[in-house]
């Protein structure tokens, strides 16, 4: 792929380009992430061309972004804002991602190469999806794109990417950890499984539940311990997760 920045028309490798725009980690053979953290600016365009491509997922954290792709298929017009998931691949194409705003741009998109898509996804009788089996099985021949909203788990798994503490090898292990966090959290709906029963919980049982969340938040580095056990004592930990994520996202 190629791309340039409008105002500066001097084409550049997608080494380069992700070097003037965003910080490239190569998590594995094959899996590269992109985190692309910049601060308020005037508004700008980008072109690129595309020949072969990876499959990639795009999350937008902060920011946003028009996305107009001209592709063998048609034409394709997407508008990006905070909490915009992406999965998409556009082999032999060409467009432009335009910037709006002055608001900071935060994004985290994670890449991967036919061969490790095919090596990963290929020979899954339980793949539901029938666009992204057809990409896989056709090594990058199809155009892709299944825009959606981020879940509370991506946000916060696309926020500790960007805003990763670490140094070193911890910061690599914690690189890789989170990437592979997203892939599975954005391939989990693509695959058969069985339901997740629904929690049963009554006006009661639901209210002592938000009584247990209030008091835990009170103070996280000296939470209570008798009161709020008193509230959950006869809850399975299981149930008690389920219903926690049902009414408390």
């Amino acid at each position: 792929m190629t791309c340039r920045i409008a105002d500066n028309p001097r084409p550049v490798s997608p080494q380069s380009g992700a070097d003037d725009l965003a910080r490239r980690i190569d998590i594995r053979p094959g899996l590269t992430l992109f985190l692309v953290s910049l601060p308020p600016r005037a508004p700008f365009r980008i072109d690129f061309e595309t020949d072969r491509v990876p499959l990639e997922f795009s999350y937008h954290v902060s920011g946003r972004a028009r996305y107009t792709v001209h592709h063998p298929a048609g034409k394709s017009v997407l508008t990006a804002q905070p909490r915009f998931g992406m999965v998409c691949a556009f082999p032999r194409s060409h467009g432009t991602m335009e910037f709006f705003d002055r608001d900071p741009i935060r994004m985290v998109a994670i890449y991967m190469s036919p061969q490790f898509c095919h090596a990963l996804l290929a020979d899954q009788p339980e793949m539901e999806d029938p666009v992204l089996q057809a990409f896989v099985q056709g090594a990058a021949s199809h155009c892709l794109c299944r825009p959606s909203e981020m879940s509370p788990a991506m946000r916060l798994a696309a926020g500790q990417l960007l805003d990763c503490p670490y140094q070193g090898a911890t910061r690599r292990l914690f690189y890789e950890s989170k990437t592979l966090e997203l892939m599975a959290l954005q391939l989990s709906g693509a695959f058969k499984g069985p339901a997740a029963p629904r929690p049963v919980a009554d006006h009661r049982e639901r209210e002592r539940i938000r009584m247990a969340r209030t008091l835990l938040l009170r103070d996280l580095s000296n939470p209570p311990g008798g009161s709020v056990t008193g509230l959950l004592r006869p809850w399975h930990r299981s149930n008690l997760r389920m219903t926690f994520n049902g009414l408390l996202p």
